[in-house]
């Protein structure tokens, strides 16, 4: 389950998840579980399923006394936090003062986003909760609106022009993604799986 997490599409690890006599707990040399490597790493469509299963342990330590959440908030994955969050399970925020507890992981880290979304959790979960739920529904239902006209976007920018030169090349390719990163970053993720999916003359064309 470890190697899934880390190589794998999110088919693979919910095929593994679905077996009745799966260890979804197992540890590491490092004593972390596939859970916390998947927090680690910002697959936020593992985590969501990964949530979603009762026998996931969302709490536990590795050998450096970091919790799941510890290690989102360290690496500052933003998503990943906010579906723990969203999911509606007790979270570990550690201590006040905790080197190792997520807070304090932001805050070291200049996370300042994360950081202002633990401090908001830890003073009122219950908003905070409701805030996020509302924040990511809004979010799912934008991204299934926008799908199509973001993978024609894609297909129709990247295609590539018969008499085109390559500074031509190279400045309609800054413009694409200087709109890219303006778009929310759910609809970043479809817009970077268009492109690797698309055809090689596609890519080829952005430089």
């Amino acid at each position: 389950l470890h190697n899934a997490c880390w190589y794998g599409p999110t088919e693979v690890v919910q095929f593994l998840l679905s077996h009745p006599d799966i260890n979804v707990n197992l540890k590491d040399k490092y004593e972390g579980t596939p859970f916390q490597l998947t927090c680690s790493l910002g697959k936020t469509s593992i985590v969501r399923l990964m949530l979603a299963d009762a026998r996931v342990m969302i709490n536990g330590k590795n050998k450096w006394g970091y919790t799941p959440l510890s290690d989102a908030a360290r690496w500052g994955h933003l998503e990943v936090i906010k579906w723990m969050i969203a999911s509606g399970r007790e979270l570990d925020l550690g201590r006040e003062g905790d080197n190792s507890g997520p807070i304090n992981m932001a805050r070291a880290r200049n996370h300042t986003e994360v950081l202002s979304l633990l401090q908001r959790f830890r003073k009122d979960q219950v908003n905070t909760r409701r805030e996020i739920r509302l924040e990511l529904e809004v979010m799912n239902k934008l991204v299934a609106e926008m799908f199509v006209p973001i993978v024609l976007f894609c297909d129709g920018y990247l295609k590539l022009k018969k008499n085109e030169t390559q500074k031509e090349k190279e400045i309609r390719a800054r413009r694409f993604f200087e709109i890219v990163s303006r778009l929310p970053m759910e609809l970043q993720k479809v817009v970077c799986h268009r492109i690797f999916d698309s055809s090689k003359d596609g890519v080829s064309s952005a430089g």
